[in-house]
């Protein structure tokens, strides 16, 4: 329950923002009810998916790309090949899919951000992930391809239909992000999981696993290597009340408890991305994010996992609830190791990013084929592939280079 102004001590009115909320639907306008737009759209021209898993995974968004007639672009590491990826997209009617693979390594001048920094390291618990890389990559490489809407969607992302496409596609004409709302199986931290399992009112946002972005419109947000990144991309469209849904999908189910270390791995972008979407509620702007505000957020936040904790140790006999309480404990003690100055100078490093990255990706030139993107981008893993052709026809005119994985 929401407590209201009036009931508030005057300690607590100063800062009534910084409080943890269980819904920022405010900040959303929800379109779902609204049809396509009659009349010529221009549809999606890619559908990017920032691979990690094994290539069979993508088979579902992959049958979604053939269906809507619409390029499927995989930007593929870890345990997704591209040459396997190539091998299912050869398999399914209709499909065709340019697939990049994504060194452990890769390094970028255009993708250097100081919320990178390694003095950020601790506070993530060391968190590494190149999922934050890979929808950077694909907005750079929707800018030098000079494609006008892309949506990004995850490979355990399901129940996306036609329909949803065609809404996002009529969506982006007027603005620059829309994107459809996971909640069965509901995206949100081991935090809010742990929330709602303790009995309390929990919803969801808008979520990158399914998010429709007009890169021909500036300035051109990215997103930071933290968790939350795709909040903190849409976080001045979300200020602005300019995040459109247009419906819902499913996220393929996890235990979010299964491994206690993910609360530590989530806690600073859940603490940065929590605590500024709690001033957007209130009508505030990123300004008002001072050392002062973070330290009542933090203070408000460490009482509400203290709380959690304690709720969810007396669920008795029941074993999401003892791994839901060590969660909580973890993501205590990684909160108790981040102060209101470390959120400060990230807030800084990012806005400073957002503004790097802007002119970036405004400066990007237009070169219109595959092989040059890859190569400005330094990316030479790389192949075209279509139904019946793991390495497509037209990459062997043109002598791209073919890598098995």
């Amino acid at each position: 329950m929401e407590t209201s102004a009036a009931s508030l001590s005057s300690d607590d009115r100063r800062s009534s923002s910084a409080r943890q909320r269980s819904s920022h639907a405010k900040l959303i306008r929800d379109l779902s009810t609204r049809p396509p737009r009659s009349g010529r759209v221009k549809p999606l021209d890619a559908i990017v998916v920032p691979a990690g898993r094994k290539a069979e995974k993508l088979k579902m968004v992959a049958e979604l790309a053939a269906s809507a007639d619409t390029l499927l672009v995989v930007l593929a590491s870890l345990a997704c090949h591209v040459a396997e990826a190539s091998e299912l997209v050869a398999s399914i009617p209709g499909c065709r899919a340019l697939i990049v693979g994504i060194p452990v390594d890769y390094r970028n001048d255009h993708l250097t951000f100081q919320t990178s920094d390694p003095k950020f390291a601790d506070l993530k618990a060391g968190r590494k992930s190149d999922l934050s890389l890979k929808r950077n990559l694909g907005l750079l490489l929707a800018r030098l391809m000079r494609w006008e809407k892309i949506m990004f969607l995850d490979d355990d992302i399901f129940d996306v239909t036609l329909t949803d496409l065609a809404k996002i596609a009529s969506q982006l004409d007027s603005h620059q992000v829309t994107g459809l709302i996971s909640r069965s199986f509901p995206d949100n931290s081991v935090v809010c999981h742990a929330n709602r399992l303790s009995g309390r009112d929990q919803d969801t946002f808008v979520t990158g696993a399914a998010l429709g972005v007009n890169c021909a419109e500036t300035p051109l947000d990215f997103f930071p290597d933290v968790y939350n990144e795709d909040w903190l991309f849409f976080a001045i469209h979300a200020a602005r009340g300019q995040v459109i849904s247009v419906g819902t999908a499913r996220q393929q189910p996890y235990k979010p408890f299964a491994d206690p270390n993910r609360a530590d791995l989530e806690e600073f972008g859940d603490l940065i991305a929590e605590g500024l979407y709690a001033l957007f509620n209130d009508g505030q702007s990123l300004d008002a994010a001072t050392k002062a505000y973070w330290d009542d957020f933090i203070t408000a936040r460490r009482n509400l996992i203290e709380r959690l904790a304690c709720d969810l140790y007396l669920i008795p006999t029941h074993e999401a609830g003892a791994q839901a309480h060590e969660s909580m404990l973890h993501a205590g003690k990684q909160l108790d190791s981040i102060t209101a100055e470390n959120c400060v100078h990230f807030v800084k490093a990012w806005r400073e990013d957002r503004g790097a990255f802007a002119k970036t990706a405004n400066e990007m030139p237009a070169l219109g084929n595959y092989a040059a993107a890859c190569e400005y981008l330094e990316l030479t893993g790389w192949r075209e592939a279509e139904f019946g052709f793991p390495e497509s026809r037209r990459s062997r005119r043109t002598g791209a280079p073919q890598p098995g994985r």
